[in-house]
């Protein structure tokens, strides 16, 4: 450094920028390390769930309650409501609150996967197998994750009702993609 010149205008040394770009490669190298292993997590999961819960209009405007959120795993439920009804004559619950349900848990699901709370999933694809008629009564969602990647995760859907929790109203796979937050480089520093 040059004593003449003022603090703003001095140059950042290479040696210090070489240093940065090797420790910039140890932490991604950390966190891949961390992801294949399964090793921590670094969203808390009430953070999650006060996000899918509060933050988003969609499912603040279904009701949604997140009951359960861990790794891998959770379980959502929607309180019934008669706006759910699908057929009046039967009646039955509309089938697209119960994809929507699966969507949001399998989404919810491989969000827990994300260390970095920047980070954002959305659907690529889904698939949802209907097997009985939703009864008028709260409707429940669980996900668990089949394969988390560095950009894409999948996860399998269960929607059933409380007091049947393995006669399934339907079954999904959902495909998620998983946007992570751009980290600077060390060369726009």
């Amino acid at each position: 450094f040059r004593e003449d010149v003022s603090h703003s205008e001095k140059e950042i040394p290479s040696s210090y920028l070489g240093i940065c770009s090797r420790l910039l490669q140890k932490y991604r190298a950390l966190r891949w390390w961390r992801r294949l292993h399964g090793v921590g997590m670094g969203i808390d999961p009430e953070l999650l769930r006060e996000v899918m819960q509060n933050a988003v209009p969609f499912n603040r405007f279904l009701g949604m309650q997140f009951e359960v959120a861990e790794r891998g795993y959770c379980r959502i439920r929607v309180p019934f409501r008669e706006d759910f009804i699908g057929d009046p004559t039967r009646p039955a619950l509309h089938g697209g609150l119960a994809a929507t349900l699966a969507d949001v848990a399998g989404g919810l699901a491989v969000w827990t996967y994300a260390d970095d709370p920047r980070s954002r999933v959305s659907t690529i694809d889904m698939r949802i197998d209907y097997l009985r008629p939703g009864r008028l009564i709260d409707l429940y969602a669980e996900a668990r994750v089949v394969r988390v990647g560095s950009r894409v995760g999948v996860a399998d859907m269960f929607v059933f009702h409380a007091d049947a929790p393995t006669e399934y109203v339907a079954t999904g796979k959902g495909v998620y993609n998983i946007v992570l937050p751009r980290e600077k480089s060390v060369d726009n520093l």
